[in-house]
């Protein structure tokens, strides 16, 4: 499966920047967040005034982001442009980068990007243009001059991502060859909400008259409500069933899974150095340890709730035939995902094995690198532990890019991220059925949500895009 494909499920910039001019150090922002928006979409986005769009329409003008506008036909005659003077030629379009045929054998295409205080021209080379264009045809079977004249663009001027919604672009795999995401809106808006997290503002949703933020903890709270659905509504009955802390436990495990994928995004999204490498490492392994720890809490919770709990704690886990059985027998519900051949069962059985191997033997770092695009780095595990994940995972999801290959002899490299994203909704999956299985067993009413404008359902939606958490359904 091409690289290409593995994004689609990872929320990940490009990390092969030139080393002076990388968008993350240590997870943190290192300049602005350059964008080019096809001039459609920013059209469509304009129009909205609640919801996802609306929320991306509002961050595209956040300052740390600098926007551009592109048309296969220029901007409008009516758009605001630059007066002449001593420094500017006059006449460009601020807020757009614009195309002009140089008329010349090498040199295609003259590129102007203006905003209100700069100008900044260059030259689009032919081979530039042609390229992307021979691989749109040998990819869709036909020329597409104006798709690969915006990809070659997108490449020149080094914009972050490309938001467009031209199927040839976001389908291509000549993204591979660049620094580049080719995204549609609502993948640009979970991109652009993380680069604000990392600068540390935690958007839950924006309008033309608000812009709804939380604090950190706040923000993953939300989040992890969202990617569980049945959280709240256990956490709200189960006050007498279950033990405070606990309870408070399962929030916090949730919300520190989510805040982990983003930290591993945002140095996978770095070029690749030792350092980052170490860094991405260690928080794939402590986050393997916390899906762990989250799925032994389940059990416990369960245990908790039992009319004969299991007084020895060392009893009460999943590998316990015995006690797991007696756990299906008083929650039924339970039954399709705990059960031996069950998602939840062989998801447990497939991150213990990684875990195991972690505290074992460290995770060795493999460099690696796709045809054109940028090195990569995984992490490699004995082959036995690899060829036990595969057959836990496999039975899980059929004709899925888990992120593991095996580049090695004897061993399996683990992309970290991608197999992050394949694992944690089926973790949250298996939460999700585990703790809906225990509602009905509980009595009391929920409290109601706090009324205000950050509470309404519109709200959440946005949040479920800018998390983009894939949402999966157990067989």
């Amino acid at each position: 499966m091409s690289s290409r494909r593995q994004r689609e499920n990872a929320i990940q910039f490009l990390g092969g920047h030139p080393t002076g001019q990388p968008l993350f150090r240590d997870a943190r922002p290192a300049r602005k967040l350059q964008v080019l928006v096809d001039v459609d979409v920013w059209e469509q986005l304009s129009k909205q005034r609640v919801g996802s769009e609306a929320t991306l329409y509002r961050l595209l003008q956040d300052e740390r982001v600098e926007m551009s506008l592109y048309s296969d036909d220029g901007p409008p005659p009516d758009v605001e442009r630059h007066e002449a003077n001593g420094y500017l030629r006059g006449d460009e379009a601020i807020g757009w980068t614009v195309l002009s045929p140089a008329h010349d054998e090498m040199v295609a295409y003259s590129v102007t990007t203006a905003t209100r205080t700069t100008v900044v021209h260059r030259a689009l080379l032919a081979d530039q243009v042609l390229m992307p264009g021979w691989v749109l045809t040998e990819e869709t079977g036909a020329a597409d001059d104006a798709a690969a004249r915006l990809i070659a663009t997108a490449h020149e001027i080094g914009v972050d991502i490309l938001i467009t919604e031209r199927k040839a672009v976001l389908d291509t795999e000549f993204e591979d060859r660049g620094n580049c995401r080719f995204a549609p809106p609502l993948v640009a808006l979970s991109l652009i909400a993380l680069y604000l997290r990392s600068a540390g503002e935690y958007i839950l949703a924006a309008s033309s008259g608000f812009i709804g933020t939380a604090h950190r903890r706040g923000f993953y709270d939300r989040a992890a409500s969202r990617a569980i659905p049945s959280l709240d509504t256990f956490i709200g009955l189960a006050g007498e069933s279950v033990s405070a802390t606990r309870l408070l436990t399962i929030t916090r495990r949730a919300r520190a899974l989510i805040e982990a994928r983003d930290r591993l995004a945002l140095l996978l999204s770095e070029p690749s150095t030792d350092d980052v490498a170490d860094a991405a490492e260690a928080t794939f392994t402590h986050a393997l340890v916390d899906m762990v720890a989250f799925h032994d809490l389940l059990a416990r919770v369960v245990n908790e709730m039992l009319p004969s709990p299991e007084p020895l704690a060392f009893r009460a886990k999943w590998q316990q035939e015995k006690w797991r059985a007696a756990a299906i027998a008083a929650f039924p519900e339970l039954h399709d995902a705990w059960r031996d051949d069950g998602f939840a069962m062989l998801l447990n059985k497939a991150l213990r094995a990684l875990r195991n191997e972690i505290h074992d033997v460290a995770a060795v770092t493999a460099p690696f690198r796709t045809k054109w695009g940028p090195p990569e780095m995984g992490l490699a595990f004995h082959e036995r532990v690899g060829d036990k994940v595969l057959i836990a995972v496999r039975g899980i999801a059929h004709n899925t890019d888990l992120g593991i290959a095996r580049f090695l002899a004897d061993g399996h490299a683990f992309r970290p991220l991608v197999f992050f994203e394949f694992a944690l909704p089926w973790l949250f999956a298996s939460v999700h059925a585990t703790l809906a299985a225990l509602v009905p067993s509980l009595t009391g009413e929920v409290r109601p949500a706090a009324i205000g404008i950050l509470d309404t359902e519109a709200v959440g939606e946005v949040v479920d895009a800018i998390i983009n958490i894939r949402v999966v359904t157990p067989k």
